[in-house]
């Protein structure tokens, strides 16, 4: 199962410090590695929302949602509040 990637990476291995800094490469590799964390994040939601309630998972994504729009550097009050609302709507349904 790891095999194929373990050829690739030991493969490239030698010729990565010619190729690393052309652009199109480093283009690849963002788009690459946002695949991946989506992957990985669609495959933790879906284990979640099999495993557990809806009740556990409302605040876990308003905390997510949180730490996204912290990270974007999103007004504090504006975070607080839209996370707030957003607790108002999950009661509601």
């Amino acid at each position: 199962m790891f095999l194929p990637g373990f050829f690739t990476i030991f493969g490239l291995l030698p010729y990565w410090k010619q190729y690393k800094d052309i652009k199109m490469i480093k283009a690849a590799l963002n788009g690459i590695a946002a695949v991946t964390t989506g992957f990985i994040a669609s495959t933790i939601a879906t284990m979640l929302r099999e495993q557990t309630n809806e009740r556990f998972l409302i605040p876990l994504f308003i905390s997510a949602l949180s730490c996204v729009a912290l990270y974007f550097k999103l007004p504090v009050p504006a975070v607080v509040i839209g996370g707030g609302i957003l607790n108002i709507l999950s009661t509601l349904l």
